[in-house]
């Protein structure tokens, strides 16, 4: 787990899996407790290896698997359980994505995407929500990384769709 790690690392799917069970186990049992502040060392890991993980997430925009990543959906449904228990966690996830994204490149494009997926998916509104300052700081600061480049559409819709998230909280409300 350390930082240094090649990013083409053979292991880093076996570490993101090992990190995120470990995560979601701790989540289940400590469940009234912000796990970011009780293990932030193995939140941290956790979290540059979702970053990582989701460059090795191909989308396919060829209308096969309806654009959907493989091995993106094969761990969906751990890691959005978690995000939806550590609202904490995913927004130190997003926080740490805008922070450290710096090419516009392919790996940034498939990151993006995921966290447009992360954005999208109908059972974290809530976690998203809040922290939602926090997530339209952390957005911004990625629309503006690639206001010049082949990602700016991408980080454009991230905008959009982050502010129809936050947007329904006050529709909610009336």
């Amino acid at each position: 787990f350390n930082d240094d790690d090649d990013k083409n690392d053979k292991y880093l799917l076996i570490r993101f899996r090992a990190a995120l069970l470990i995560i979601a186990v701790l989540s289940h049992d400590l469940a009234e407790q912000d796990l970011y502040h009780v293990v932030p060392e193995l939140c941290h890991t956790l979290i540059k290896c979702c970053i990582a993980f989701f460059t090795y997430c191909s989308w396919d925009n060829n209308g096969n698997n309806d654009g959907r990543s493989e091995l993106f959906s094969m761990f969906e449904r751990p890691m959005i359980a978690l995000f939806r228990a550590q609202p904490q966690f995913l927004k130190a996830l997003v926080k740490e994505i805008a922070n450290t994204l710096e090419k516009d490149d392919a790996d940034s494009r498939k990151i993006l995407t995921a966290v447009h997926e992360i954005i999208q998916h109908f059972d974290l509104p809530g976690a998203i929500r809040a922290h939602g300052a926090d997530w339209m700081k952390a957005v911004q600061t990625i629309v503006s990384s690639f206001s010049n480049g082949p990602n700016m559409h991408l980080a454009q819709v991230l905008l959009t769709s982050l502010q129809l998230v936050i947007g329904d909280d006050e529709n909610d409300d009336k």
